[in-house]
């Protein structure tokens, strides 16, 4: 095995170690599911659209307590977003092509910095609560979407790359079978 092809290896076991730990954090830690009263509050990180109005009824269903929880929980999240980096960082790197190996990591970062622009706009905005912006939370409403929107386009382009990389190794294959 060539020693590039082992350094990728590596790279993607770690990446992919530190998504599934950080992953496992945010799921069992009690603060990430923030229920007030015993009613299951939906933070906004994890929708895909909502607006601004949503925003606001979230702060005010949250409360001074929920809001200190969803605080801790995007400490965690900031971590978190990290890893989803490094791991798309590292599964694009073990696809492209050789010409364009500087694309691996400029393509997966546009999720990971909308998502860091989204946490941090909630963060301005439970510091600002109950005096919140109608402005700031049209902000938010509008990084969450992009975000995703960011994601699937990451993932289309990995699974374009993926293909690529399938057909390569079945012609590779066939020329030596043939040689």
């Amino acid at each position: 095995m060539q020693k590039e092809t082992k350094q990728k290896i590596i790279f993607l076991a770690l990446s992919l170690a530190l998504f599934i730990n950080f992953a496992l954090m945010i799921e069992l830690c009690p603060f990430a599911k923030i229920a007030v009263d015993g009613n299951p509050i939906h933070i906004m990180d994890g929708r895909y659209f909502y607006n601004y109005t949503f925003v606001m009824d979230t702060y005010s269903k949250l409360g001074i307590v929920g809001i200190k929880l969803y605080t801790n929980f995007h400490i965690l999240d900031y971590f978190f977003l990290i890893s989803y980096m490094l791991l798309m960082m590292s599964l694009t790197l073990l696809v492209i092509p050789k010409q364009l190996k500087r694309y691996a990591f400029i393509i997966p970062i546009f999720p990971a910095l909308f998502d860091i622009i989204e946490n941090t706009l909630i963060e301005i905005a439970s510091a600002s609560f109950p005096t919140i912006n109608v402005g700031l939370a049209k902000a938010i409403s509008i990084m969450t979407p992009i975000k995703w929107g960011l994601g699937v386009v990451w993932f289309i382009i990995f699974l374009i790359l993926l293909v690529n990389k399938i057909i390569s190794v079945i012609k590779l294959k066939k020329a030596v079978n043939i040689g």
